[in-house]
């Protein structure tokens, strides 16, 4: 009996679909949680949270410009989203290790996600420092991008492993 690690990468231009819409709903999920914690706990109006998404290409001027700022934040955010979902589903289609694993993988690549936004592409946007580090929320942003990213891709691509990985 062939495993899902063992069956042959086909099909690849059936994984735009699953990848969109895997894009599509983590990014919802997280939206849902940044407007849970930053917007309901620390009072952190929605409209600015997206500023500081569009603030990585704009700066500080996204924070002036008004719901402008904040639907290109809005639309960044979905463009990332979908990337993130992209670059797992193509390594699941490749890596039968990760296909063995994709409950673990997908957890694993959510912590991984949120440290690499938070420590190297924040960083190194136009995004202003953040006044302070609160431990709580970053371990809620850990544990929130294991769960509500990587979780919600793992199952995405075990769903898809039938027909295009």
């Amino acid at each position: 009996m062939a495993t899902l690690a063992d069956r042959p990468v086909t099909l690849r231009g059936t994984l735009v679909g699953p990848i969109v819409v895997a894009g599509l709903i983590i990014a919802v999920l997280r939206q849902l949680d940044v407007f849970v914690v930053y917007g309901l706990l620390l009072k952190v109006p929605y409209i600015v949270q997206l500023q500081f998404i569009a603030s990585g290409l704009l700066g500080e001027t996204a924070f002036a410009s008004g719901i402008g700022s904040a639907l290109l934040g809005l639309i960044l955010h979905l463009v990332f989203s979908v990337v993130i979902a992209a670059v797992f589903m193509l390594a699941a289609t490749r890596l039968p290790v990760l296909r063995r694993n994709l409950l673990l993988g997908g957890l694993l690549y959510g912590v991984v996600v949120y440290f690499v936004m938070n420590f190297v592409v924040i960083p190194l946007s136009a995004a202003p420092p953040p006044e302070a580090i609160i431990l709580a929320v970053i371990v809620e942003g850990i544990i929130g991008h294991a769960l509500l990213i990587g979780l919600p891709l793992a199952l995405i691509a075990r769903r898809n492993a039938n027909g295009a990985m």
